[in-house]
């Protein structure tokens, strides 16, 4: 008995009785996101402080409109050989789209 319930919901389900069809509206757009990264020492091979930077710059209308820049730069100390304690700032500048 349960295999043919089982059976019966599963064949409901592919006919489409029981389940509602979503519309949605296109959007023929493409973007363009561009990022750089970088990490290295500060001072020379035995130094203990690093620097770490990433940048983003994010285009939409197909690549033809700036949408958003990204600057995080930031700082850190080793602890030990497997561990790094990290310090920094987020820049982000987006613009709205829809004004």
């Amino acid at each position: 008995m349960r295999s043919v319930v089982y059976l019966a919901c599963m064949l409901l389900s592919f006919s489409g009785v029981a389940t509602n069809q979503a519309r949605a509206q296109t959007v023929d757009d493409s973007g363009l996101w561009l990022a750089t990264f970088g990490q290295d020492r500060l001072g020379g091979e035995g130094s203990k402080w690093k620097w770490w930077f990433d940048g983003h710059l994010r285009f939409f209308d197909d690549a033809d409109g700036f949408y958003q820049s990204i600057a995080r730069p930031g700082i850190g100390r080793a602890i030990n050989d497997h561990w790094t304690a990290w310090t920094g700032y987020g820049w982000i500048h987006t613009i709205n789209l829809y004004y």
